[in-house]
């Protein structure tokens, strides 16, 4: 009895591991006149296409998308930008000649900072590059010929 029990399982599991699919394909392979083979190639062919078509549509719709987003982001940020110029004109326009002329003289601070800050950074390029402007001006005039005189003196 146990033998045949376990041939018994053997052939369930086996069932269950055989599709619809995987017996097409053996089946496709020993048919000698191809009509299946061409059936499951037909279908095949029929769902690439179809994930062609999804894919074109998925597409599609992701540009939309994109165009949508960039005019609604162009008329977004045009309307911000006019409030925002109204706003600081405003506020510029409101404030005394004192704090303006604070803020001139905080920018003008600010500037030179910047400046210090860039030259003390960039120290040595610019002298090698200044150093190699006098060296090439003094080559050329070491290096010059003489002016030849047409006239000579009696």
């Amino acid at each position: 009895m146990g033998f045949f029990k376990n041939i018994g399982k053997a052939i369930k599991k086996g069932v269950k591991q055989i599709s619809f699919k995987n017996a097409v394909k053996v089946v496709s392979s020993l048919d000698p006149s191809g009509i299946i083979g061409g059936i499951s190639q037909a279908h095949e062919l029929e769902k690439q296409a179809k994930a062609e078509a999804n894919a074109q549509k998925a597409y599609e719709a992701q540009i939309l998308a994109q165009e949508a987003a960039a005019k609604v982001g162009t008329v977004t940020g045009t309307l911000a930008g006019q409030v925002g110029k109204t706003i600081l004109e405003e506020t510029y326009n409101g404030m005394n000649a004192g704090f303006k002329q604070g803020a001139g003289v905080v920018a003008a601070n600010v500037a030179d900072e910047g400046i210090k800050a860039w030259f003390k950074k960039h120290w040595k390029k610019l002298a090698i590059g200044v150093g190699a402007l006098v060296a090439v001006i003094l080559a050329w005039r070491y290096f010059k010929k003489p002016k030849r005189r047409g006239r000579r003196p009696y």
